[in-house]
């Protein structure tokens, strides 16, 4: 009788041990990313395939639809189709409590390569360990050496993508220019925050700008 009491004790033990066990595994991976909540963030920059230097500061931002208020930038060199919450492959930022972050590709660990990207968000009302759910914004970044950039790529100015985003400005949106606010991405790749008026109107666009080895401007139109 008392090896049977002893052996239920040492049983009841080892499922509250388990138990535990399995919380606290939950909470440990309870910032990996979840499965894809469509459209639940808008991403603004970088563009969906971008070329950056390593030494580079690209930004990264982002539009919330849903009241999330906290973020991480996922990085990986495996494409999204295989990610997996297990994924020890996948690079999180910490938190970022806000709707952009600057990152430098060498500082954060990201080799020259292709990179995928995108970002997962939460609400800090689900508690201290919040799910932080994979969301649909997200891109490829090519990380390359600053020399390969400029054998490729013909340099941007920042005065030039600034004419660049005056030009698309009253060509595409048909209003008076009002001015622009344009961040390097890259040896050759500029965004640009422009101000138009129309009919009386304030209003603004996100155009992202890039020079091809040829020189020749191109745009792309962001953030809508």
């Amino acid at each position: 009788m008392i090896q049977r009491e002893m052996l239920g004790r040492i049983a009841y033990s080892g499922a509250v041990v388990g138990a535990v066990a399995v919380a606290a595994w939950s909470v440990l991976f309870a910032t990996s990313p979840s499965p894809v909540l469509a459209q639940d963030v808008a991403a603004i920059s970088p563009p969906a395939s971008s070329t950056v230097n390593d030494s580079d500061l690209v930004t990264f931002s982002w539009s919330p639809d849903s009241g999330q208020d906290q973020f991480k930038i996922i990085f990986s060199q495996i494409n999204w189709s295989s990610w997996s919450m297990w994924d020890a492959s996948l690079y999180k930022t910490s938190w970022i409590f806000g709707t952009s972050r600057l990152v430098r590709p060498d500082f954060e660990g990201l080799s020259v390569g292709t990179w995928y990207w995108r970002i997962c968000a939460a609400w800090s009302s689900d508690g201290l360990f919040p799910t932080c759910y994979l969301t649909s914004a997200g891109g490829v970044l090519d990380v390359v050496t600053a020399e390969s950039i400029v054998a490729s790529n013909a340099p941007l100015s920042l005065a030039a993508a600034k004419q660049g985003a005056r030009w698309v400005g009253m060509r595409k949106f048909r209003g008076r220019y009002v001015g622009a606010v344009c961040v390097k991405h890259s040896v050759s790749q500029a965004l640009c925050y422009v101000r138009m008026k129309r009919n009386g109107k304030g209003y603004a666009r996100y155009v992202y700008l890039s020079n091809d080895s040829y020189g020749d401007l191109s745009y792309s139109l962001t953030g809508f």
